[in-house]
């Protein structure tokens, strides 16, 4: 497929899920840059230029038109199945009163976001680095470790990964634990 999802089923093989403008559905941008899994099944698509995407099982996948980031490069689910996104603007999710709010004051060029099991949140930016949210869904401004800085070969921040012991930490200049 050229762009787009494709989905692996244990039992049905590959179905595809792209944006081709003969089909009422499908994604509004086929360059896909990350894919999220809420609690409930829900899979999030976040688009280079399509924006956000919500497909709920048993439905097509909806454009999330209340977030206006065009370009998610990273997203991030809450306990209670919300979206945390970032991209070039900063960080955004969904308060309790389903308004959009933005998170972490002036992070932008994000594309990480890492969320810990006990509520906090990793922030990768492709420009100042790694920073860490002590609660994912407060609007306070991040804390950045500049000794961390300093002990990395790169600030630019593209990925997280978590095992038992360590947080994983892919730059433009290779990974850091």
């Amino acid at each position: 497929a050229y762009g787009g999802v494709v989905k692996l089923s244990p039992r049905g093989g590959f179905s595809y899920l792209g944006n081709q403008p003969s089909r009422e559905s499908g994604l509004l941008d086929n360059n896909v840059r990350c894919i999220a899994t809420g609690q409930d099944g829900t899979i999030w698509l976040g688009t280079r230029g399509g924006g956000l995407h919500e497909w709920k099982q048993g439905s097509p996948p909806q454009v999330r038109e209340d977030f206006k980031m065009g370009k998610v490069q990273a997203i991030a689910i809450t306990e209670d199945n919300r979206p945390i996104i970032g991209g070039l603007e900063g960080i955004f999710s969904q308060d309790a009163n389903g308004r959009i709010v933005r998170l972490a004051g002036g992070a932008l060029f994000i594309a990480a976001l890492h969320r810990e099991k006990g509520g906090g949140m990793w922030l990768g930016s492709q420009r100042d680095g790694v920073a860490y949210l002590p609660d994912a869904e407060s609007p306070l401004p991040p804390i950045g470790f500049s000794d961390l800085q300093e002990k990395m070969a790169n600030s630019r921040i593209r990925s997280f990964a978590e095992d038992a012991e360590n947080l994983w930490i892919g730059s433009y200049a290779g990974v850091h634990r």
